[in-house]
């Protein structure tokens, strides 16, 4: 159970009882324990289908990837699937709780649960059961129940994992014991919550919409000072490319070709390769690339490796990694020790004696969007050591380049504090809300 600082805005009931359950503790006397399943009057798999067909059977089918479990509810379906025939207790109903069953993973495990709040013809996928109450307890009270639950880990005593994919066992689950108040303690508790969580929500909103402006700002900054300079009154001419514009006249278009020793790659080794010994060779990842400098990764590889890997190298700190394909596509890092990386990073290298590899990492890092754009592939698009080979660079002489690294070092720096403070705040707002929910569903809190 989380715990909320009490001040004298929350009252509390007036008598507790010990509820003998360790996610409840103490709970109001009036209140009443009961196992899930005894207030649950159904539960209905979910079906897939097939491919839509465009036809009177197609019909949409909300997955786990649509659920918000912030909001307790579900993001725009997109998802249509073909059912003929399709049962109409699988069809779903405004009230019904949806609760994932299957799927997961570490950092997020399964028994997330929403509640469908439409009137719009909608099945569900077969990754998630669909819930129905009885009379005794409100739908949206439950889900309130279940997120507190969630958030108190109850559901990873009945998790099972199948060759890596995890399912909710839900009769173990909802044979937990739950809290049921009266029913018009109940609507007052949904009532005060609604409009708490709105409330904490909208605020939320509001500094994630910050942070994205503090990004933009912080990219044009970065994209301005690395493609105009910070003489605005210096000559200028056109750079040739439409995206680039405009450059300073004393500054040459250079192909990242030309700037690096080496522009390089690596790969995957055996697992006999990797080591947890303070004398392994960071292996950099894309995931280990957060637009910044890098942290020491994790994961390392034993010395050998360089000479029996023959697609693995090793790399100075003098360089800047960019990655290519995935969800980390175009993601930049700056090393600070020698390393060797993956197949999807790649490595610019010894830059020349003209070069401060640090402005490139801040051209590139302003110029993201353009190089993202710059690659091929379907759905989600790759660049490869190629297409980084030949994006030009509007690079100013070294002692330009220098100035502009100093201004940006504190341009960004305080960029960086003032997005920091936001998601900070954002994340104390998150843990209030669940320690809120938490604490009025099992009773600690009386409203």
């Amino acid at each position: 159970m989380q715990t909320l600082k009490l001040t004298k805005k929350y009252e509390t009931y007036p008598e507790y009882k010990d509820s003998g359950v360790e996610w409840l503790g103490k709970t109001p006397k009036d209140w009443e324990l009961s196992k899930a399943r005894k207030f649950i009057s159904q539960i209905e798999p979910g079906i897939w289908g097939d491919d839509p067909k465009q036809d009177n059977n197609d019909i949409k089918c909300l997955r786990v990837a649509d659920f918000n479990f912030d909001k307790l509810t579900f993001n725009n379906v997109e998802t249509v699937r073909n059912n003929p025939g399709i049962p109409s207790r699988k069809i779903l109903k405004n009230g019904d709780i949806l609760i994932e069953k299957s799927g997961g993973g570490e950092k997020q495990p399964v028994g997330r649960a929403v509640i469908f709040n439409s009137d719009e013809v909608m099945t569900c996928a077969n990754f998630v059961d669909i819930i129905r109450l009885k009379k005794e307890i409100l739908p949206r009270f439950f889900t309130y129940q279940l997120y507190a639950a969630y958030a108190s880990k109850l559901n990873l005593k009945s998790i099972k994992q199948n060759t890596g994919i995890q399912n909710l066992d839900i009769f173990s689950y909802f044979s937990e014991m739950y809290l049921v108040p009266p029913h018009s303690q109940q609507t007052n508790i949904v009532k005060y919550l609604d409009e708490e969580i709105f409330r904490i929500d909208q605020i939320t909103e509001r500094k994630q919409k910050l942070i994205e402006i503090l990004r933009e700002k912080r990219t044009a900054v970065i994209n301005h000072a690395v493609t105009k300079g910070l003489d605005s009154k210096v000559e200028f001419t056109e750079s040739g490319i439409e995206w680039i514009g405009e450059i300073p006249k004393q500054w040459k278009m250079r192909k990242i070709f030309h700037l690096f020793k080496t522009i390089g790659s690596g790969t995957t080794p055996d697992d006999k390769y990797h080591t947890d010994s303070e004398f392994g060779i960071p292996w950099v990842n894309t995931g280990d690339l957060t637009d910044s400098y890098i942290e020491l990764p994790s994961k390392k590889v034993k010395p050998e490796a360089l000479s029996e890997c023959s697609a693995l190298r090793l790399f100075s700190k003098r360089a800047v990694v960019i990655a290519m394909y995935g969800a980390t596509i175009g993601k930049l890092g700056i090393p600070q020790f020698d390393f060797c990386t993956n197949q999807a990073c790649c490595v610019l290298e010894g830059p020349d004696k003209s070069v401060s590899e640090k402005f490139i990492y801040y051209w590139l890092l302003g110029n993201k969007k353009y190089i993202i754009e710059m690659g091929v592939g379907g759905g989600q698009p790759n660049i490869n050591k190629d297409i980084v080979k030949s994006i030009k660079i509007s690079l100013p002489p070294k002692n330009t380049q220098d100035e502009i690294v100093t201004y940006l070092d504190k341009k960004v720096t305080s960029f960086d504090l003032a997005i920091k403070s936001e998601q900070d705040s954002v994340e104390l707002l998150k843990e209030f809300k669940s320690s809120l929910i938490s604490n009025v569903v099992t009773g600690k809190i009386k409203v």
